[in-house]
Order: structure tokens, then C-alpha cells, then sequence
């Protein structure tokens, strides 16, 4: 995360999305406690590590009646904050006219390559403070999930490291195991 503005309600930035204000924005723009955030470029381990995630969510998630979200706005009112997480399982339901609120979702996932500062101190407890069940790191450069449950204020009581080899289940799927070292061992 590199660029802060000035604070803007979610009904401002929600407007100048609709009139393409970030049109020709190169970076993904979040809005977190009213300023907009502009995102660095992901880079090819971000990129792969967000897919393999991915693929995983896809192959469990329909099982626990949870549809996969990548890169998609998420809705955190009171927090005047629109993040656009890397992945999220988000209940089954229509979002066409609405983007799922912190109720919605049942696992949440930020792969870090460079952010890493920001989402353990900026991310998680905004998460936390609007009362996302789970949250999950994929820590790139320590090559583990960092795993965040049991949200109470702006905090996570319950937080453990998950490493290369480990394997790590959501709350909400009790049987999707994901093998961390999947996510990052080299193919080919």
C-alpha cells in the first residue's frame, strides 16, 4: 500500500466507481476507514499463490453452501471501508445489487508478498473490528498461513502460524484441507 487521500464516505466512493472516476487508475483502489488506498501491482508469486487459493476455494466452498469471491469490493459500513480482499468465501447468495458485508462472509484471505506490514496491522484489525470470523495471511516470504479466528473489538483472540508441510481447515469447512505447501512449492 503506497498513496493516502483525504476521507470519503462509502456513498462517495461508491459514485465515483459508477462514473469510472478510477477508469484509468493502473491499481486497484480500496477504500479503508475512509481513504482510498492505491495497491501496489501483485507480482508472480502473488499471482499463482492467489490462484492455487483459488482453485482450492473453488473445489470446497459449493460443499458449505459458500461461493468464492477474488478481488471483489467488500462492504464494511461502520467502518467506512471498502477492501477488495484477495479471496473470500461469502454466503450462497444473489450480490447483484448489493456487495457482501462482513455477515456474508465465512473465510477471508489475503496473500502478501509486499504488504505483509499492512495486513497484519492495517487489515486485520479493521477485519476484526467488523467482526470477520476467520482471516487468513499466505505469508509469500515465510512460506506459511497465518491463520486469525475468534474476532472480539478490533482484534483476533485467537492466531496461529500454519507452516510449509502443515495443514489448516476454515471454521466454516471442517473437511477442506488445504496443505500449505501446495500453495507454494514450485511446479515444473
Amino acid at each position: 500500500m503506497s498513496q493516502r487521500t483525504s476521507v470519503i464516505t462509502i456513498a462517495d466512493f461508491e459514485r465515483m466507481i459508477e462514473v469510472g472516476y478510477f477508469a484509468r487508475v493502473q491499481q486497484r483502489v480500496d477504500l479503508i476507514r475512509g481513504e482510498l488506498i492505491y495497491m501496489n501491482a501483485a507480482g508472480p508469486m502473488h499471482d499463482e499463490v492467489v490462484s492455487r487459493l483459488t482453485d482450492w476455494s473453488y473445489a470446497w466452498s459449493a460443499q458449505y453452501d459458500f461461493r468464492v469471491r477474488t478481488e471483489k469490493g467488500l462492504k464494511l459500513p461502520p467502518l467506512i471501508s471498502m477492501p477488495e480482499p484477495d479471496i473470500v468465501w461469502v454466503v450462497n447468495k444473489d450480490y447483484m445489487t448489493a456487495k457482501p458485508q462482513a455477515e456474508d462472509v465465512g473465510l477471508l484471505i489475503e496473500v502478501s508478498d509486499s504488504s505483509l506490514n499492512e495486513d497484519r496491522t492495517e487489515l486485520a484489525p479493521l477485519y476484526a473490528e467488523a467482526g470477520i470470523r476467520e482471516y487468513w495471511i499466505a505469508n509469500c516470504a515465510e512460506q506459511c498461513i497465518e491463520v486469525h479466528r475468534q474476532p472480539g473489538g478490533d482484534e483476533y483472540r485467537e492466531q496461529f502460524v500454519v507452516d510449509f508441510g502443515e495443514q489448516v481447515c476454515p471454521l466454516v469447512a471442517p473437511q477442506a484441507t488445504l496443505d500449505v505447501s501446495t500453495l507454494f512449492a514450485r511446479r515444473g
